[in-house]
């Protein structure tokens, strides 16, 4: 299995460098010479201050209005006043780069050689020089157990060096011979990168925070004003840690600069006193812990066998590192995850939830990371409580929603922009199915019952009473598709509409989910009653003339026929509402979107190449899931395979950029592939593509928790298993006749139903079923 990234030079870009991280504090590792540094992150160092955020109030007079012209077909004019009324005056805040750290070696100090790895099994990156003079060995990781960055330095024979660091931000530097300290201060407000403005980044009241360094080495260290200068050693350790003054979105910011320090140096305190080996084995331990569950290997004959293997791991290895629980304040995975060195990076390396966070965490529960889900979890339960606002003054309704752009301050009214992507309720929605998912792969009724179920409750009263009865039909209006526009009769492109396809799928999904939560839960009759009864009155599938699905309500003609998102398919692909078992008869709609978006498509974006990996996957078409897949990482990925966003061409400072949701999405799209879960059913090698002739995976996940393990020859199951989560009953699927052993040995053979060969398994925690071809009765060992 390939866990290893290797280069033999030194990365002179963000996107040749090594990314390591902890869930909170990340660092991109460059592995020059002789300037060796990292770009550092810390996930609560954000533009703005708690209190700034405004709502959009918008009064019933002009929602009324804008209902009154969607009814008679005037969609500009209901655009217009959506744009003027319900659209916000400020843009989320950005995510920013902390700043660098150097580690300058004399320029005389010649190297013959360079090589640097990255390594998935550990967590760790190693840089190897070969100079003159000797070899030195530099290796680095961001540890969840002790919360530093750890830089280990080996030299052959003694070297000289001097420890420094910068910010794009306000800063100043103080050392001594063994501490260094940047004092940063972030602006009170930056304007995105694509707005065109005189002043974009404003320095007021912003948050605070320190990079401090702390040194230990054989040799001798003095400070020379901003730089600590380090001469004769062969050992040299480097602790660092950035603590910022963030104490959560609406609390008030801490501005003591002793405060930060002291709590900086308390975190390196407990770090230093571990031998640096015994630091990399509680790193590598509390990694592993989450790394090795699950396992995944193809035949060395398969044709860049290792490159497919690696992709998988590495969307796993960049979860751990963005999104793990290892703080208070501990953030979800952004639109770069932890990475970015930006001031003003594109989109404000925010929480975009018209798709990018969501995709961030599909694979979470399939590939064993629920874990990782903690940090999303309580920033939804954060805007539950903020999107109350935005229902009330915005939508005049009860419950909670939350727009398209989330930032650190739990931003959830519209923003500043066009109403295509500003305008846009149904964010929150979308991110509150997720907690019922984590319930489904976790097992946890506490879980259930004191987090998820009163956010997934007061997300359905909104869905309840954003719907609007007009002649005996219910309609949700205003409504957009995300980012997607249609001509309207008379020739205006427009963007607001009523009861659009994904919101429709959207609420249907919530509403669901909570009815069957709430039934767990003995929730009252009335509220189930309600929910049943909405639930009815949502506007079903429509297809058009081309036989596809409808993005929305009516046939309109399509601005961009090929445009990058694929709204109204979300009920097919995260969820189930339609599939072979619920909607079979919609499928060739599904298909017919997808060939009609694809076709003559030029752009390739990394998260729309994952998200038609997972498409294809769902439909069992294994060669066309394959080929997005390579599409991926030929087109859409940088040299250290994190995934690329070229620029759309919608705003003059747009650039090409990372953006880590498509690695997340290719993840979960390759587990999509060779087993697919949802509750009561797990399929096993629903998209093998035929060049994937031989391998195996281990450790994947489906709903109850239970655990799959398959391995395949010539395209075919060789042997399989599953471990019970939970007692439940099981539909396990496979296209070929297979049979079931049990614990002792007794024999279940598989049935035809609809084209697939069923079995029904009586699941328990912990119980084994073991899974074989019906052509073969072999022995094989299963843990």
């Amino acid at each position: 299995m390939n866990e290893k990234l290797v280069y033999e030079e030194g990365a002179s870009k963000f996107s040749e460098a090594l990314p390591v991280g902890n869930g909170s504090l990340g660092a991109m590792v460059y592995g020059n010479f002789p300037c060796f540094y990292y770009s550092l992150n810390e996930d609560t160092l954000w533009s703005g201050r708690p209190g700034q955020k405004k709502q959009v109030e918008v009064r019933e007079e002009e929602r009324k209005k804008v209902r009154a012209h969607l009814s008679a077909g005037n969609y500009k004019e209901a655009q217009d006043i959506v744009q003027t009324y319900m659209t916000g005056e400020q843009y989320s805040e950005s995510y920013l780069g902390a700043g660098y750290l150097y580690l300058k070696f004399p320029d005389t100090l010649n190297k013959n050689k360079i090589v640097r790895e990255l390594n998935l099994d550990t967590a760790c990156a190693e840089t190897g020089i070969d100079t003159e003079e000797g070899h030195i060995k530099i290796e680095s990781f961001v540890s969840g157990k002790d919360k530093v960055l750890f830089t280990h330095i080996l030299a052959e024979k003694p070297v000289s060096l001097d420890i420094t660091a910068e910010s794009s931000l306000r800063f100043y530097i103080r050392a001594d011979k063994e501490e260094l300290e940047l004092c940063g201060e972030a602006p009170s407000h930056v304007e995105p990168n694509y707005v065109e403005c005189p002043k974009p980044i404003i320095y007021g009241k912003g948050m605070r925070f320190s990079i401090l360094t702390k040194i230990q080495c054989d040799g001798e260290s003095t400070a020379h004003e901003d730089e600590i200068h380090i001469s004769e050693a062969t050992e040299i350790s480097v602790y660092t840690v950035i603590t910022t003054g963030f104490r959560g979105y609406e609390s008030s910011l801490e501005h003591s600069r002793e405060k930060l320090r002291n709590q900086g140096r308390k975190i390196i305190q407990s770090a230093i006193k571990y031998q640096s080996e015994e630091l990399k084995k509680r790193h590598v331990r509390c990694y592993k812990r989450l790394f090795d569950r699950v396992s995944f290997h193809l035949a060395s004959s398969v044709k860049n066998a290792s490159l497919y293997e690696f992709l998988f791991q590495y969307g796993r290895y960049l979860m751990i590192s963005s999104s793990s629980p290892c703080s208070t304040y501990s953030q979800p995975a952004n639109l770069q995850g932890i990475w970015c060195e930006d001031v003003r990076s594109v989109w404000s390396s925010n929480f975009t939830v018209n798709i990018n966070t969501e995709m961030n965490y599909w694979l979470t529960g399939p590939c064993a990371l629920s874990e990782c889900d903690r940090p999303l979890i309580q920033m939804i339960q954060d805007i539950s409580v903020e999107g109350e606002k935005t229902a009330r003054e915005t939508w005049g309704c009860k419950g909670w929603a939350a727009c398209h752009n989330i930032d650190l301050w739990r931003q959830t009214a519209p923003v500043k922009g066009k109403a295509k992507w500003s305008y846009w309720p149904m964010g929150g929605i979308w991110l509150a199915t997720h907690l019922y998912q984590h319930y489904l792969y976790t097992n946890d009724a506490d879980f259930l019952e004191k987090q998820a179920y009163p956010v997934m409750k007061k997300a359905s009263e909104f869905c309840m009473d954003f719907m609007y009865e007009e002649n005996g039909i219910w309609f949700t209006m205003p409504d957009t598709s995300p980012e997607n526009t249609f001509i309207d009769e008379k020739g205006n492109e427009c963007c607001i509409s009523k009861s659009v396809t994904m919101d429709q799928a959207l609420m249907r999904e919530i509403m669901t989910d909570t009815l069957e939560a709430g039934k767990l839960l003995a929730e009252t009759p009335d509220f189930l009653n309600n929910l049943e009864s909405a639930l009815g009155r949502l506007k079903e599938y429509q297809t058009g003339t081309e036989g596809q699905l409808l993005e929305w309500a009516e046939e309109y003609r399509e601005t961009d026929i090929h445009h990058r998102h694929f709204a109204h398919l979300v009920g097919f692909h995260p969820f189930h509402q339609i599939d072979s078992d619920t909607r079979p008869e919609l499928i060739p709609a599904v298909k017919q979107v997808l060939r009609k978006r694809t076709e003559g498509m030029k752009m390739k974006i990394g998260w729309n190449e994952g998200w038609l990996t997972n498409f294809y996957a769902r439909l069992k078409d294994g060669e066309r899931a394959k080929e997005h897949l390579d599409i991926f990482w030929k087109n859409c990925a940088y040299s250290n395979f994190l995934g690329l966003h070229p620029p759309l061409g919608e705003s003059p400072g747009e650039k090409e950029i990372f953006q880590i949701d498509g690695n997340f999405g290719i993840t979960a799209g390759i587990g999509e592939m060779l087993m697919q879960g949802k509750k009561g059913q797990i399929i096993i090698l629903p998209a093998l593509p035929d060049s994937w002739n031989e391998g195996e995976i281990k450790g994947m996940r489906a709903p109850g928790n239970h655990k799959v393990y398959i391995s395949w020859k010539n395209c075919q199951l060789k042997e399989g298993g599953v471990t019970g989560g939970k007692r439940e009953k099981i539909m396990l699927i496979y296209q070929w006749p297979f049979l079931v052993l049990d614990e002792t040995g007794k024999e279940k053979r598989a049935v035809l139903e609809n084209g697939e060969y069923c079995a029904v398994m009586e699941l328990e925690k912990e119980k084994q079923f073991r899974i074989f071809p019906v052509r073969e009765r072999q022995e094989a060992a299963y843990d």
